[in-house]
């Protein structure tokens, strides 16, 4: 993808640490909270994705934590990212998210690497 809107850190931030939506809306809700720590039920209930399974929130926020996106102690996690180049790809992914939720949606579940796609093509029938 060669969108403007959907630069390479934003793209690489999707591929490696955002498995679904509901994950990205767990980061933005934090990223918009950036002056506090939330537990994880609070984080759940601020993302607006009760559905969501509490054990399933914790691997999430666990990702972001080891991807150095989020400072927390496995109970509540605050927006914290460890240099500006990641802050800068969450803004954009927030910005992806209001202006170009269909494309990002699209962005989040396509298939993660070059081997996954070729696989996949590779069982797409030919005219």
């Amino acid at each position: 993808m060669t969108d403007p809107d959907f630069p390479e850190a934003l793209r690489s931030l999707i591929q490696e640490a955002i498995p679904s939506v509901d994950a990205a809306e767990l980061l933005l809700a934090l990223y918009r909270s950036a002056s506090r720590a939330l537990t994880v039920r609070q984080t759940i209930d601020e993302a607006g994705v009760r559905k969501l399974p509490e054990q399933d929130a914790r691997r999430y926020l666990s990702l972001f934590a080891s991807r150095g996106l989020l400072a927390g102690d496995g109970e509540s996690y605050r927006y914290a990212p460890v240099n500006e180049d990641l802050d800068a790809a969450v803004a954009g992914l927030a910005r992806a998210y209001n202006e170009r939720p269909v494309t990002l949606v699209r962005t989040i579940y396509a298939p993660k690497d070059d081997k996954i796609r070729s696989f996949a093509d590779a069982f797409r029938l030919k005219k």
